[in-house]
C-alpha cells in the first residue's frame, strides 16, 4: 500500500486560497505536524461595517495608538489612499497594507493580548445574515457567521464560527487596554472641525514668505488677500486648502513657536479662534467630559446644564482660562455663543443625546488625562446607587460601550444594561436608555485611584463604598476546576497541601474541582502559583 497522500476536489483556488496553501505545503515539507489554518479571507469571515475598532501605528520604533474609528471607514480610507493597488477576485477587493499599522489580537499559543501587524484588507458585500452576538456584561459586536471566536468551553479555549457559539460559552477579552504614558499633548482642531467652514490666519508665515520667496507668493495667493494686503498692509485669512497648497508649493517648513502663532476661525469672524496646535490640557479635558454629560451643540452655540455650585465654579474657572466666551440664561444654563467653539465641542462630543461619543482621539490621552475626561463625566451622568456601586445612564448607544473600553484601560470591568424610561412629569412617551456600572471592591477602587468625581460630596460616598468588604463573585474564572485537579493530580499533592501559602480553604478547592464553584481571578493565581511553585520544588529534589 502506498503512503502517499493525494486529494482530489473538483475546486478551484480562490481569493487567497493560494497562498494559504502554499504556506501549508511549505509548513508540511519543514516537518511542522500541526498547522492551524483559521480561515480563508474573502469567505465572508468579517465584522459589520460600523464595528469600533483600535488601530496602532509604529513610529520612531514606538507603536501607538492613533484615534478610534470603526472598521468600514478605516478600510475604505486604506483603499482609498492607494487605488492602483488593489487586487479584485469574484466580489473581494485586497489591498497589501505598506504602513506599519497594528491591531489587538490574541496570541493563539500563550492566550497573551498581543499588537499584530496589519498585512492586508479586503472589501466585499455583506451576506444578507449577520450575527449580533452579545455579552451578559452588555458588550456586543456584529458579525458573519463564518467569523472566528475564541470561547471559553468546560475549562477550555476553542476557536469556534459565530453560528456555533453557545449561551453557555465565556468570550475572552483583554483585562486592560494600553494607553499612552505622555499622553496627546498637543491636538489640532481641524481634525474635528468642517475644513470648508474653517479659515487660517498665519500672517507672520505670510510675511516671512514674501520676504524669502522675492514676491512670487502673491501668484499663489487668491487675489481678495492680494487686495486687502494693498490696502491694509495685511493679508485676510486663507482656506485651509489654500494654507496648505502655500506651504506645499513654497516648500516652507514652519517652526513649532511659529505653528503655535497660527489661529483658525470662521470667515469674516474674527472674534473668536482657536490655535492651530490646542495644548490639551486638564481645563479643555474637563470641558469636553461636563458637556458629554450635561451639554449639547445647536446652530452657532453650545449650552451646558449644570447646578451643583462647585461644577459652576470650576466650568467658570475654565472658560476664564480657555478665552471662552459665555453668558447665563434665566434657567442658569451657560450659553457659549461662538459657533467655532460649539462646532469644535460637536466633533469631539456629537451634537444631541442620542450622538453623544467619547472624544476620536480618546486611546491616545495618557490615563491620568483619560482620567479627567471620565471624572468630569461621570460628576455629569453618574453617581453612588444604594451605597453599593457606581452607575451612569445615557441615551447613547455608541457612548455607553466606549465608555467599557475607556474603563478597561483602567482595568476596570463594567456591566451594561439597557432600559426602558419614561418620564412622570411629562408627556413624553418614553425610550430606551442604557446604563454603566461599576461593582466589586477591586473595580470601585481603581476608579477612585484614576478616575473619582469632582464634587466634595460624590467624593465622600466613594470613599465610603470603596471600604466594604469585597465580592469576588464579580470577577470569576468559570469551569477550570477539572484543569485545576488534573494539574494538582499530576503533580501529585492532595488538596490540604495544594491551599497552603493560599487564599482559599481546603474545603473550597474542594468545591471548585467538583464544578460547584467558580474560584475568582485573584484566586486562581494564588491557587496555580502554589501549584507550580511545588512542582519547582520537586524538579530541584
Amino acid at each position: 500500500m502506498s503512503s502517499q497522500f493525494q486529494l482530489e476536489a473538483p475546486f478551484k483556488p480562490a481569493g487567497d486560497q493560494p497562498k494559504a496553501i502554499k504556506q501549508l505545503v511549505a509548513g508540511i515539507e519543514a516537518g511542522q505536524n500541526r498547522q492551524t489554518l483559521l480561515g480563508v479571507t474573502g469567505s465572508g469571515k468579517s465584522l459589520a461595517y460600523s464595528e469600533p475598532i483600535f488601530i496602532y501605528k509604529k513610529k520612531h520604533k514606538k507603536i501607538l495608538p492613533l484615534p478610534q474609528t470603526n472598521i468600514g471607514k478605516f478600510v475604505e480610507e486604506q483603499f482609498k489612499k492607494n487605488p492602483d493597488q488593489v487586487q479584485k477576485i469574484n466580489d473581494t477587493e485586497y489591498l497589501s497594507i505598506q504602513d506599519e499599522l497594528y491591531a489587538l489580537s490574541i496570541n493563539p499559543t500563550t492566550y497573551a493580548v498581543e499588537k499584530k501587524r496589519i498585512t492586508e484588507v479586503t472589501r466585499h458585500t455583506s451576506p444578507k445574515k449577520l450575527f449580533q452576538v452579545k455579552t451578559s456584561c452588555g458588550r456586543q459586536v456584529t458579525v458573519t457567521g463564518d467569523h472566528n471566536f475564541y470561547v471559553l468551553r468546560n475549562g477550555q479555549l476553542t476557536l469556534t464560527k459565530t453560528q456555533d457559539i453557545s449561551s453557555k460559552d465565556y468570550i475572552p477579552i483583554p483585562r486592560h487596554l494600553p494607553l499612552r504614558k505622555k499622553g496627546l499633548h498637543w491636538y489640532q482642531p481641524l481634525q474635528d472641525l468642517p475644513n470648508k467652514e474653517i479659515f487660517i490666519e498665519a500672517e507672520h508665515i505670510v510675511k516671512k514668505l514674501l520676504t524669502e520667496e522675492l514676491g512670487t507668493i502673491k501668484n499663489l495667493l487668491p487675489w481678495h488677500n492680494q487686495s486687502v494686503q494693498k490696502k491694509t498692509g495685511l493679508f485676510s485669512a486663507l482656506t485651509v486648502e489654500n494654507f496648505n497648497n502655500l506651504l506645499k508649493t513654497t516648500g516652507f517648513l514652519s517652526t513649532p513657536s511659529e505653528r503655535r502663532k497660527i489661529r483658525l476661525r470662521l470667515k469674516n469672524y474674527r472674534k473668536h479662534s482657536l490655535p492651530l496646535y490646542l495644548e490639551m490640557n486638564k481645563e479643555w479635558l474637563t470641558l469636553a467630559g461636563l458637556m458629554l454629560a450635561e451639554g449639547h451643540c445647536r446652530d452657532k452655540v453650545a449650552i451646558l446644564s449644570c447646578y451643583d455650585k462647585e461644577v459652576r465654579t470650576m466650568f467658570e474657572k475654565i472658560a476664564k482660562k480657555l478665552n471662552i466666551p459665555y453668558y447665563i440664561v434665566p434657567s442658569s444654563d451657560y450659553v457659549i455663543p461662538s459657533r467655532l467653539h460649539s462646532l469644535l465641542l460637536e466633533g469631539w462630543i456629537g451634537a444631541k443625546s442620542r450622538q453623544k461619543h467619547l472624544p476620536s482621539f480618546w486611546p491616545q490621552l495618557s490615563y491620568w488625562e483619560l482620567g479627567k475626561l471620565l471624572r468630569a463625566y461621570f460628576e455629569g451622568d453618574g453617581g453612588i446607587e444604594s451605597n453599593t456601586f457606581i452607575s451612569a445612564t445615557t441615551a447613547s448607544k455608541t457612548l455607553i460601550h466606549e465608555l467599557q473600553y475607556a474603563l478597561l484601560t483602567f482595568g476596570i470591568w463594567a456591566r451594561v444594561q439597557k432600559k426602558f424610561k419614561r418620564a412622570t412629569n411629562s408627556n413624553h412617551k418614553g425610550d430606551w436608555y442604557f446604563t454603566i456600572t461599576i461593582s466589586g471592591q477591586d473595580n470601585l477602587r481603581k476608579f477612585a485611584k484614576s478616575i473619582g468625581f469632582i464634587t466634595k460630596r460624590k467624593q465622600k460616598q466613594l470613599q465610603k463604598i470603596i471600604k466594604k468588604n469585597g465580592n469576588t463573585n464579580v470577577d470569576i474564572i468559570p469551569g477550570i476546576g477539572q484543569i485545576i485537579k488534573q494539574i494538582r493530580e499530576t503533580i501529585g499533592v492532595w488538596q490540604k497541601e495544594a491551599v497552603v501559602a493560599t487564599t482559599i480553604s481546603r474545603s473550597a478547592l474542594s468545591l471548585i474541582e467538583a464544578g460547584a464553584r467558580n474560584p475568582s481571578y485573584s484566586a486562581t493565581l494564588s491557587l496555580v502559583s502554589s501549584l507550580v511553585l511545588k512542582a519547582v520544588r520537586q524538579l530541584a529534589d
